[in-house]
């Protein structure tokens, strides 16, 4: 039964799956080098039921390197180490049922599928640890150890736009700003109010840019006086200005005559 993209088909609830780990060399071998069939090797389970032994066997292709390169010989011959999983875990799809060649399109493409419940782990290891498995395994080692980032000495001059300076324009902004807030020493509290209602007395509203530069005060201060005598606006059309509360204005209201009609 097919479901919509927001539930979960929970179809293959029953099913049995193993959870196999498989070596970084194996599984970067079987991504870029598998071919159009999609087959990377065979599976042989014994019929032995005391032994239990499972084996598989790389095909002929990525065993021997299909990309041309000079790269350490792939061992071609694992047996899968089995053991329980002494948790609950479960496995998941996105996309349309079918196969890869012939997709269910009918079913949607962000469609969510349980594919089954993990009954056993499976850890994969070489029949024959040679000396060319050995060398796969101590890169893998160094590779991953190998930090992500590295000090390079610089032995020319940097051409680049990327050229290192003694201090970042943000930092110079920042000293500058500080640097003139702190020749505007504070006045009276009066005082600036005085200032601050003759302004408003010729206009209505202001940015605090603007009162800072009329008043000659630091931000810090003058936005504590301004709370207590003017409402700033956070809506349009006047937002982000400041103006009087009712309490404090004086603006002339229009006649009838210069509302017009």
């Amino acid at each position: 039964m097919a479901s919509s993209s927001n539930e979960v088909d929970c179809t293959g609830l029953s099913r049995d799956v193993w959870l196999v780990k498989v070596p970084k060399h194996l599984s970067t071998s079987w991504m870029e080098n598998t071919d159009k069939s999609g087959i990377v090797g065979s599976l042989r389970i014994s019929k032995n039921t005391q032994k239990n032994e499972i084996t598989f066997n790389l095909s002929e292709s990525l065993a021997s390197g299909s990309d041309g390169n000079e790269k350490p010989k792939i061992p071609s011959d694992y047996k899968l180490l089995m053991s329980k999983v002494d948790q609950s875990l479960v496995v998941f799809s996105q996309g349309p049922t079918g196969s890869a060649d012939e997709p269910d399109e009918s079913e949607p493409a962000d469609k969510v599928s349980l594919e089954g419940k993990v009954v056993q782990r499976a850890d994969f290891r070489p029949v024959h640890s040679n000396a060319e498995y050995l060398s796969l395994k101590r890169q893998s080692i160094l590779t991953a150890s190998k930090p992500m980032r590295q000090a390079k000495q610089l032995k020319t001059v940097v051409t680049s736009s990327y050229k290192p300076v003694s201090d970042h324009k943000m930092n110079i902004d920042y000293d500058k700003k500080k640097k003139e807030e702190g020749k505007r020493a504070r006045i009276a509290e009066d005082e600036v109010k005085a200032k601050l209602f003759h302004a408003f007395g010729q206009h209505q509203y202001y940015n605090l840019k603007d009162l800072v530069n009329i008043t000659n005060q630091p931000i810090i201060y003058l936005k504590s006086i301004l709370k207590e005598i003017a409402h700033y606006n956070t809506k349009n059309p006047h937002k982000n200005m400041w103006e009087l509360k009712p309490e404090y204005r004086h603006y002339e209201k229009e006649s009838d005559d210069e509302k017009g009609p």
